[in-house]
Formats: C-alpha cells, structure tokens, sequence
C-alpha cells in the first residue's frame, strides 16, 4: 500500500508482472506445485488490487 502511495500500481503493471512471473514459472519448473504457485500470484495479485481501490475510495 506503501508504494503505492508514491507510484500508483495500475492493472497494467500488475499484469506485466504476473507475465513476468508465469514465464520465469513455466522456463524453469513443471507440475502441479508450479501451476500452485501461479495461482497462488494470481490470488495476491488481485487481493492487492482490491485493496488499493479500496484505499483509494
């Protein structure tokens, strides 16, 4: 919430980074806990979201 304050986290940045994340997932791991982990980013992504539209209100 903190950065947010002094650079505003749009949907677009929270989608670069979860590229970013499921691509550095898939180049390097397999299998359920790798599918676990990217919904598990997918979750916090979006509770994060919430939050800050929630703040910003």
């Amino acid at each position: 919430m903190d950065i947010d304050k002094k650079e505003h986290l749009t949907p677009e940045l929270f989608k670069i980074w979860l590229h970013h994340f499921y691509t550095t997932v898939d180049e390097n791991f397999i299998g359920e806990k790798a599918e676990q982990i990217k919904t598990q980013a997918l979750s916090i992504a979006t509770i994060m979201q919430i939050k800050i539209i929630q703040q910003n209100e």
